[in-house]
């Protein structure tokens, strides 16, 4: 791996709403800064899942295109 990727990101139905994807998200992006990432790229479901484009786009994410 060449650079800073979120492949998966779950939390269990349970535990949504208490902060808890967004703490982990805080820790990845503290962990691949340390690693000198200068960003992180994510890939998710844009469509079906608007709480998830909230959080990435409330923690400074923002969509790119994407072919693929």
């Amino acid at each position: 791996w060449t650079r800073a990727f979120v492949k998966d990101l779950a939390v269990h139905p349970e535990a949504r709403g208490k902060g808890v994807a967004e703490a982990l998200m805080w820790h990845a992006f503290a962990v691949f800064r340390e690693r000198g990432a200068d960003h992180v790229d994510l890939k998710t479901n844009t469509v079906e899942n608007p709480t998830a484009v909230r959080l990435y786009e409330r923690l400074g994410m923002m969509p790119v295109a994407w072919e693929g």
